[in-house]
């Protein structure tokens, strides 16, 4: 934030710095508290860097015209400012767009990019999370309601209490294993979470630098036939004559879509996919004449295969030290272990939204 700002120079603005940048709004006490609480969104009272990027970090990213944030928050007060004695006109309202500033259809910016200073605390990834997980999930609740009402109905009976404990014990075992089949959601993000925009968009923009990377792998073999020391039988014994593996990168130029940050809630999980162009690379023939250099039996095995380092789901925190402490993976481990795996999934996947992410690589010659 530039000295226009942040008047003090410690990385933050004060309510007294705020209120002197929106100065022409002439907002009332009322309305400059409202306004001030969407800013403040940590609560600390002041507003920060990561908490100004996180309202319009977005439309600062989507605009061409090399606009600073500075400019931009300025340019949104300039926007508000153009109602036309409608002063009594509820902030709010404003904000959502629901009231259209005059001239505001000519500006470069429009009330509808700053809804997220409106938007809801509750994100949509519930409802995404169970249609992916729909059969574990399901099957963690059934082996809940198994275990329990076989240790009930084990107290109640004596004669079948050992079997039954056995059996709950059993289902337990299989309810904890099934925390490592969750790999899609918030279950996956939490173990690559990453707080503050500008750490998430270089945490992309370095997998987008990297090239993707190869491995290859035969093995050639022959079978042979084996008499018994009676030579009464006889069976057929794979031979392997020859392994060899192969790792490396292959070069490309990235064409990834620039990432605009889904900020309508604080907490998004990017789900992260690679699309590899092979049209303007000799790969395949190169991989062809390894495997042809390599081929010195009868049979074979090959194997190849590509993918980007880096490349996984990430839990995007676009505010620095927001995150509640049971949004983590520790508390995920926690929760399942005592039976509420579900809960706090749930309660995990009403917090954040979604989005997709796909890093795009035309691959070169090797």
């Amino acid at each position: 934030m530039q000295k226009e700002m942040d008047r003090d120079d410690d990385g933050a603005l004060s309510r007294g710095e705020l209120r002197v940048l929106l100065w022409k709004l002439q907002l009332t006490e009322t309305q400059f508290a409202t306004l001030f609480e969407k800013f403040d969104v940590k609560g600390n009272g002041v507003v920060e860097l990561d908490e100004i990027m996180y309202l319009i970090g977005a439309q600062f990213l989507e605009n061409k015209a090399g606009i600073t944030v500075e400019q931009l928050m300025l340019q949104a007060a300039e926007t508000l400012l153009k109602l036309e004695l409608q002063k009594d006109v509820e902030l709010g309202a404003v904000l959502r767009g629901e009231e259209v500033a005059i001239g505001a259809e000519d500006g470069e910016l429009g009330h509808d990019r700053f809804s997220s200073l409106e938007s809801n605390a509750k994100g949509d990834g519930a409802m995404q999370s169970a249609k992916t997980n729909f059969f574990t999930a399901n099957g963690q609740i059934l082996l809940i309601v198994v275990v329990f009402i076989s240790v009930l109905v084990a107290l109640i009976i004596p004669g079948v209490r050992i079997p039954l404990l056995i059996f709950a014990g059993i289902c337990a075992v299989f309810y904890w294993v099934s925390f490592v089949f969750l790999k899609k959601g918030v279950n996956e993000a939490l173990m690559n979470a990453v707080e503050g925009m500008e750490e998430v968009l270089g945490r992309i923009e370095a997998v987008e630098k990297s090239n993707p990377a190869y491995s290859w792998s035969i093995e050639c073999y022959h079978y042979e036939t084996r008499t018994s020391a009676d030579g009464k039988s006889s069976r057929q014994e794979k031979v392997v004559t020859h392994r060899k593996n192969k790792t490396g990168e292959i070069p490309s130029v990235d064409c990834s879509n620039e990432l605009i940050p889904n900020t309508s809630v604080p907490y998004c999980v990017i789900e992260c996919g690679v699309s590899l162009n092979f049209n303007e690379t000799n790969y395949i023939s190169k991989f062809n004449e390894w495997v042809f250099e390599n081929d010195r039996d009868e049979q074979k095995n090959v194997s190849r295969s590509e993918h980007l380092p880096g490349v996984c789901d990430i839990l995007a925190c676009w505010i620095k030290d927001h995150r509640p402490w049971w949004m983590s993976i520790e508390a995920a481990a926690a929760a399942h272990f005592m039976f509420c795996g579900p809960c706090h999934r749930l309660k995990a996947d009403s917090a954040v939204t979604h989005q997709k992410h796909v890093y795009c690589k035309i691959c070169k010659d090797m």
